[in-house]
This record gives structure tokens, C-alpha cells and sequence, in this order.
């Protein structure tokens, strides 16, 4: 990520707020601020610049969870996975939310994937995964068997291996 990309985070922001066409796509590209952390090492401060800065913006993108679009709704949980601090607690809110009643099975997996990443009690989080192994919807089923294999260590637990049979 360039210094950049990370000058534009909050132009991005409010032109995805702010704008109807090709929203999804502004919110993929606020997803990607940041990168994986697989970049060679002189673009290292600026991928932490790139999550601090939507960091700052997710709180103002929250409304967009409720979009009529599911691709938006998507791509705002994605987005929100680099919330900190003092948004954290609206967004567990506004994820579960998500999670629990979503019409669109992809947003409910995506979302489930999220509140696993920052969710900050461990066993709360574990609960929920546990608990989606049996849920109705093959991607959400299928993402809280990869959350609990990420965590586990050989052997796995049968049942969850079981969901991705």
C-alpha cells in the first residue's frame, strides 16, 4: 500500500457513504487498505498507517451494514475488520446483528468470520463458532469449521473437520 492510498482512506470513505454506483467497490478497496502483510518491509509502515486510518472510518461506515445491497453489506463487515478502540463496542453490536439476521447467507458467514477476529473474549467467540457448526447455512457452517481449525491443533475434532466433508 502507498502513502497514497493512504491519504485517500477517508476520501473513500465518504465517497462510499456518499455515493449509490460502484459502492461495493470503494468498500473492497477501503477492505484492502492495509494489506496482508506480505509486502516487503519499506511499505510495512505504511500498510499500519493504511489500518489506523480505516480504523478511523468504520464507525461513520456502519450504517452501511443495512444497505439493500449484500455485496455493500459484505464489504462493510470486511472493512470493519480493522475497527479499534472505542467503535469496538457498537460494531460487536452492529456484527452480530449482522450475523444473526442477515438475509444474504454470504454477509451472515463474512460477519461470523469478523467477530471472531474481534471479538475480545475468547470463550464468547468459541461459543458462537460451536454453536454455527449446526447452523442452516453451508457457508456459515463452513466458516466457523475454518475459525475452530485455525485455533486447534492435531487431532482435529472430528465434528468440525465433519462440516467440511
Amino acid at each position: 500500500m502507498s502513502s497514497a492510498a493512504v491519504a485517500a482512506v477517508p476520501f473513500l470513505a465518504h465517497a462510499a457513504v456518499h455515493t449509490v454506483h460502484e459502492r461495493a467497490s470503494l468498500l473492497a478497496a477501503l477492505a484492502g487498505c492495509g494489506g496482508t502483510g506480505a509486502t516487503p518491509e519499506p511499505e510495512f509502515d505504511d500498510e499500519v498507517r493504511g489500518c489506523a486510518q480505516v480504523a478511523a472510518e468504520v464507525g461513520g461506515l456502519l450504517p452501511l451494514l443495512r444497505d439493500d445491497d449484500p455485496l455493500v453489506r459484505r464489504n462493510t463487515v470486511r472493512v470493519a475488520r480493522r475497527a479499534t478502540g472505542g467503535t469496538l463496542p457498537t460494531l460487536l453490536r452492529e456484527l452480530t446483528g449482522c450475523y444473526d439476521s442477515d438475509p444474504a447467507d454470504a454477509v451472515r458467514a463474512e460477519a461470523l468470520t469478523v467477530l471472531t477476529l474481534l471479538d475480545p473474549d475468547p470463550l464468547t467467540a468459541h461459543r458462537r463458532l460451536r454453536s454455527a457448526l449446526t447452523d442452516p447455512v453451508p457457508a456459515v457452517r463452513a466458516a466457523a469449521a475454518l475459525a475452530l481449525l485455525e485455533r486447534a491443533e492435531a487431532p482435529y475434532p472430528a465434528d468440525v473437520v465433519a462440516v467440511l466433508a
